[in-house]
């Protein structure tokens, strides 16, 4: 699908950049600029909401509580590869942050929500961060908005002998307090780009 190709031609990007200048006062200094994917325009998602299944299913807006930053993924918990390890380099780059992470919420919304119940969701989420958010929807219309407002391209098929198959773009959105869009990290970022970027961000929040 169009959108899974140019995110794997932008990791490739990205992993060129990071590759560049990587000499030992390279390593020590800190990046003073952010490494990841900042969208441009500005992507504002603040308006856009959706029901937050760990927590009852109240309104759970696409904007960073004061002083934190908020990480939404889009994804499905059958996902064999691409979601479990998105998701497991993201808790090892939160690890990094240390008492920072706290100030970090992680959010993931299911495109497949037919078979992503909420106790589904609930309980994938919970294998990789504590007090995650698990957004799901059975509104088409709404789920499709909020894709749409990110840039997401997401697809579910089934074929003729019941087997369903999802593709879907895969990455990690930062987004600060005002509901922008301030950063994305493509599956198979490198941990201490993630990690040096979300210090950065959070510089910024304080």
């Amino acid at each position: 699908m169009w959108g899974l190709r140019t995110m794997a031609a932008l990791a490739a990007i990205l992993v060129l950049v990071a590759g560049c200048g990587s000499g030992s006062s390279a390593k020590k200094a800190a990046p003073s600029t952010l490494q990841g994917y900042v969208p441009r325009p500005t992507l504002e998602v603040g308006a856009l909401s959706l029901p937050d299944s760990s927590a009852n299913d109240a309104d759970f807006p696409f904007r960073a509580q004061p002083g934190k930053l908020l990480l939404a993924y889009f994804g499905y918990t059958n996902c064999p590869d691409i979601c479990p390890a998105t998701l497991a380099d993201l808790r090892i780059s939160l690890k990094r942050l240390g008492a920072e992470a706290g100030r970090v919420q992680v959010a993931m919304v299911t495109v497949d929500p037919a078979r992503d119940t909420a106790e589904i969701l609930d309980t994938y989420l919970g294998h990789f961060f504590k007090d995650p958010h698990a957004l799901r929807t059975d509104d088409p219309a709404a789920l499709q908005a909020v894709a749409d407002a990110f840039g997401v391209q997401y697809e579910v098929q089934t074929d003729a002998q019941g087997t369903v198959d999802v593709g879907h773009t895969s990455l990690v959105f930062a987004i600060d307090t005002k509901g922008r869009v301030v950063d994305a990290w493509p599956t198979g970022m490198d941990n201490k780009i993630v990690t040096d970027d979300l210090r950065l961000l959070l510089s910024r929040q304080t």
